[in-house]
């Protein structure tokens, strides 16, 4: 509590504390006075440097910890050596981290120039009312389970489930022709599809604490939020849908799975296809 001006002058301080909790908590106080840039943590494989003396450390053991010392981490903060095997996966991605695609998203002659829904983002699906935004994304929610193997979430706020699983069931060429059939098609998609039973609207607490149980306990790869309107609180608070919109960014990095926003976009006179700019809160 008296040193702290006479330590002014010195570039690099070591700091020992006690391996305890009185002592972690005084070390942090020393760190946040004295800043993180100019201390270096020293950690002694006892509980303190009397300790050590009674175990036979010897002075040799005291040179080793002190030129082991480490800077006091920041969060999220390090050099270009720690991405070294994300940007080699940048350059050469397996087909993991090239992503997937769906039909209506295969190149004809150029694998290369498929459109892939890669992992860990976000993909917002726009578009003019009644055209077929939710027929589309549902669609290739069941697709990217298939290539996935692994179940993709269906939140959608606007239709109940059982009429989503109608509208898969047709657009995957299933002949239904008796209950029967319905119902047998219903089964075989148990594996690929997750539904939220919830029509209406949805908390946002709500809505991340189904996707992070589905993520842990499902292990899904895809979500499909539709629409951001129907998630409380949004409603022309473009503040609060930034906020949204970039928690569900930092869910997709934390966990690799791919979301997909249905967003619509601001009326517009006749049926131009929307542009960025032209979707809610954009």
């Amino acid at each position: 509590d008296f040193e702290w001006e006479n330590l002014e002058p010195f570039k690099t301080i070591f700091l020992s504390f006690d391996s305890d909790g009185a002592g972690a908590t005084m070390l942090a106080s020393a760190i946040s006075r004295l800043g993180k840039h100019r201390v270096r943590v020293v950690k002694i494989p006892h509980k303190d440097a009397n300790d050590a003396l009674k175990a036979g450390a010897t002075a040799e053991d005291a040179a080793r910890w002190i030129e082991s010392a480490e800077y006091p981490t920041v969060a999220n903060l390090f050099d270009a050596s720690h991405f070294q095997d994300a940007v080699a996966r940048e350059f050469f991605p397996s087909d993991e981290f090239r992503g997937h695609y769906i039909p209506v998203t295969k190149h004809p002659s150029d694998p290369s120039k498929n459109f892939c829904f890669r992992p860990a983002e976000l993909t917002v699906w726009t578009g003019v009312s009644s055209h077929g935004k939710s027929t589309v994304v549902n669609y290739a929610m069941l697709h990217l389970s298939l290539r996935t193997k692994r179940p993709s979430l269906i939140v959608s706020l606007e239709m109940t489930p059982a009429k989503v699983l109608r509208r898969v069931i047709l657009a995957t060429g299933m002949i239904i022709e008796r209950e029967d059939d319905a119902k047998a098609a219903t089964l075989s998609l148990k594996a690929h599809l997750l539904f939220c039973d919830k029509t209406g609207s949805i908390a946002k607490e709500e809505l991340m604490e189904m996707m992070s149980y589905a993520h842990a306990r499902y292990g899904i790869a895809h979500v499909c939020i539709d629409s951001l309107m129907r998630v409380r609180g949004l409603e022309e608070d473009y503040p609060a849908q930034n906020e949204f919109v970039t928690a569900l960014a930092s869910f997709t990095r934390d966990t690799g799975v791919h979301i997909h926003l249905v967003a619509h976009p601001r009326k517009s006179n006749g049926h131009d296809a929307p542009q960025a700019h032209d979707v809610k809160g954009s």
